[in-house]
């Protein structure tokens, strides 16, 4: 029975969910999400980092405030707020993508549920991860920024552009959206299937008049 669930549809949705998973990790800690051009000061800035250019051409990145990673060291409270939805909304795609992988060795029942609560995991991924983006483009205004990127406002970074770090987690958030359908489909799928007459092993066979 754990073959039925290994269908095309099902092994896609699973491999596309722990890549989008990895994306969303990957851009969560990139230092990346801003650059600045320039050979001077600030190299790039991400959701709670931030790279200066250093001598010989060498590139250090920091953590806002220094040391160990704390919420309060960020330069503004909608990027605290942004780190918190965009990270949790990270977490819960890694744990969307796991029951993703695990559905797939499990019974046809199972799977159902598996992919079922998985894709209402994944869908609340989606909105917290997309409203974590959203908040971190309305601190661009703080002091930090303008110190780097000069004259800067709410969505506008001044002299700074956007990096690959904040297109990685945009272009993961867009893409999981398709994750929570493909979930649903294979959920109502398996029951369409196990309601066949053909499926159904404890029917009794069929008699034949002679």
């Amino acid at each position: 029975m754990a073959l039925l669930t290994m269908t095309p549809l099902a092994v896609f949705w699973t491999l596309l969910s722990l890549a989008l998973s990895a994306g969303c990790c990957v851009s969560f800690v990139a230092p990346t999400w801003f650059l600045k051009d320039g050979e001077l000061d600030l190299s790039s800035f991400g959701l709670y980092s931030y790279c200066l250019h250093g001598e010989e051409e060498q590139i250090s990145c920091h953590i806002f405030g220094g040391g160990r990673f704390d919420l309060m060291t960020l330069p503004v409270g909608v990027w605290q707020a942004a780190v918190v939805l965009y990270g949790g909304g990270c977490i819960m795609c890694v744990l969307g993508a796991l029951l993703a992988l695990c559905s797939l060795f499990c019974n046809t029942d199972t799977h159902q549920k598996l992919a079922l609560f998985a894709g209402y995991v994944q869908i609340v991924a989606v909105l917290i991860m997309c409203a974590g983006l959203i908040l971190f483009p309305l601190g661009l205004d703080n002091t930090f920024v303008r110190h780097y990127c000069g004259d800067t406002a709410i969505f506008n970074a001044g002299d700074c552009q956007i990096g690959w770090g904040y297109m990685l987690a945009i272009m993961s958030a867009a893409i999981a959206m398709f994750c929570p359908v493909f979930a649903k489909f294979l959920s109502s799928t398996r029951k369409e299937y196990m309601s066949l007459p053909s499926n159904n092993l404890n029917a009794p066979p069929l008699l034949t008049q002679v």
